[in-house]
């Protein structure tokens, strides 16, 4: 999917970075990314399977996504932790239909994070904006993902979350990477086409689907059935 911005401050753009993101989430039905930016992950990953939602406050980000093709997806101009605090009947409502949904946050890195001290965006967030936006992403009935560098204050909220650290290239060199998630590791996965650690371990993995993608059509149905039976026997499915 085309981009809005070639580059954007704090974005998950670099090679590994949105991989491992993506390698993470569970299947989903609706899928909704706040502080959108240059929604790495949403023009990355496969759609979500009935439709997508991406919130920016920023009337900038708003109108450069307007002007892409963004398939079945609402764009809503609004500040992200207003709406985050009162999805909570919304959240409700999908929950008992059935609903999967996955919601993906990458807010402005904390300030004491930065290499920095300027300013990178047009509407940044204190730390008072920070505890809000974590007390409402702790209260959120759905899966839910937050991306920042790591920190005490994240650390803290969201201390029972599962984890992931790694290293990502941004503008000012190498940076740690911290994701959390309010859910068990997933093995399955909403999108497959970067299982891997790296781009080499990710080349070996393709050529082993592959070559046993090739085995299995080789045999009869009736094998194949067999297989997958014995699987479930051993509760390997």
């Amino acid at each position: 999917m085309e981009k809005p911005y070639k580059s954007y401050n704090g974005g998950k753009e670099s090679d590994g970075t949105f991989q491992k993101i993506i390698n993470i989430l569970p299947p989903h039905d609706i899928y909704i990314e706040l502080f959108l930016g240059n929604g790495a992950i949403y023009r990355n990953k496969k759609p979500a399977n009935t439709a997508s939602i991406l919130i920016d406050i920023d009337t900038a980000v708003i109108k450069a996504w307007s002007k892409i093709k963004t398939g079945s997806c609402s764009i809503i101009n609004t500040d992200a932790i207003s709406w985050l605090e009162n999805f909570k009947i919304p959240a409700a409502i999908f929950e008992k239909m059935g609903t999967r949904v996955l919601i993906y946050i990458d807010p402005p890195y904390p300030r004491d994070t930065r290499k920095s001290a300027k300013d990178l965006y047009k509407h940044e967030m204190n730390d008072l904006d920070h505890f809000r936006l974590l007390l409402a992403a702790s209260s959120i009935n759905a899966n839910v993902v937050i991306s920042s560098y790591p920190n005490e204050m994240y650390n803290e909220a969201l201390k029972s979350w599962c984890t992931i650290e790694f290293q990502s290239q941004t503008r000012s060199g190498t940076a740690t990477e911290k994701v959390w998630y309010n859910y068990p590791t997933p093995s399955v996965l909403h999108d497959y086409k970067f299982i891997g650690d790296n781009y080499r371990d990710r080349e070996r993995l393709k050529g082993i689907i592959r070559r046993n993608a090739s085995k299995l059509k080789r045999m009869p149905a009736v094998e194949i059935n067999a297989l997958l039976d014995h699987l479930k026997k051993e509760n390997i499915l």
